[in-house]
């Protein structure tokens, strides 16, 4: 009786296939894990396209009252409704642009006040890339220098957010060119952070993949991200998430939040809040889940600073309900005013 084809094999495979024991046949395996990991790791993030938004020319996404400057070599995007009266800068919070500020910057300058609002490095349509130094110290003489350009000896300034940390660092820079503050839902950063080892910010593969997954996911959460911040849903129109959105039509935007996290460890403010002796303006949402109120005592070492509670608003007052944000702070510019 002929063999059938499995005793074949069978007598084939004993008689001229090595044995593996079962150890090699293990490591056979593990090889094998390893060299599927090694390509999903090293070589897939490269094969997969970086998605996301149309790439536009940052000058085509410009508002008419916007302009390009270049800085120390980095190019920033500012925002300017002139007027005679005291200059007024506005700084947006993380995410935000000078698009966080459409409802608040005409008002201020109805009134008289020469408003500034600018795109910190990295957001916006500013100058965006791994080579910048997104600290705020070196920020804030970034701002300092933008203000020289333009002729500015000392101004107003509203931070929103993370913002409040970097006005801090600049006024402890440059107190005399600060003529006042105010700090919406503000967040410092005094306790020291754990630098991130430089090696993970240098290895290709890595880079690849956080632009890859960051373009892949943030386009999608900007609306979600813009109703967890609001109290007032209706505040989220399709208009305000196109602008929160015009960022990710820049190119390079993904490289500013892996380099925000590179140099967070460089942003703990040093300056106590006791020695801030220029007027300070508190402005909170009552219903901020972002940045509680509770936060709110912290600030109450500064001499002069007055604390105003906007009630049924979130984290994003200036958009839920621009009226009273800017009444607030006119009344406020208003009394601190060097060009009455």
């Amino acid at each position: 009786m002929n063999p059938s084809p499995q005793q074949r094999w069978q007598e084939f495979r004993d008689q001229h296939l090595p044995q593996l024991k079962r150890h090699q046949r293990w490591l056979i395996v593990i090889s094998v894990v390893i060299l599927i990991l090694g390509f999903i790791i090293l070589i897939l993030p490269f094969l997969l396209p970086l998605t996301g938004p149309e790439a536009i020319e940052a000058q085509r996404l410009a508002e008419p009252t916007g302009t390009f400057i270049e800085i120390d070599g980095v190019t920033l995007y500012y925002d300017h409704r002139p007027a005679t009266g005291d200059a007024v800068i506005f700084i947006h919070g993380l995410g935000g642009s000078t698009l966080s500020w459409q409802d608040v910057l005409p008002t201020l300058a109805a009134a008289g006040y020469d408003t500034y609002a600018v795109d910190l490095p990295g957001a916006g349509l500013s100058e965006k890339g791994l080579t910048l130094d997104y600290s705020q110290p070196y920020t804030a003489t970034l701002l300092s220098h933008w203000m020289d350009s333009l002729g500015l000896e000392h101004a107003h300034v509203v931070a929103h957010a993370f913002s409040a940390n970097l006005a801090l660092h600049w006024y402890q820079k440059e107190s005399e060119r600060i003529d006042s503050l105010t700090l919406v839902a503000p967040s410092i950063v005094t306790m020291p952070t754990t630098q991130a080892p430089p090696i993970v910010f240098d290895l290709p593969f890595l880079e690849r993949w956080t632009r890859v997954l960051l373009r892949w996911i943030l386009p999608e959460a900007v609306r979600d991200q813009l109703r967890s911040a609001t109290k007032r849903d209706e505040v989220v129109t399709d208009q305000l998430v196109a602008d929160y959105s015009r960022v990710m039509h820049t190119a390079g935007w993904e490289f500013t939040p892996i380099g925000l996290l590179r140099d967070t460890h460089l942003n703990t403010l040093t300056l106590s809040l006791h020695e801030v002796t220029i007027p300070v303006l508190l402005l909170w949402g009552a219903d901020d889940g972002w940045v509680p109120p509770s936060s709110a005592p912290t600030f109450e070492a500064i001499p002069d600073s007055k604390l105003v509670m906007l009630k049924g608003v979130g984290h994003l007052p200036m958009h839920e309900t621009p009226a009273d944000f800017n009444a607030v702070l006119i009344n406020f510019l208003d009394n601190h005013n060097h060009k009455e």
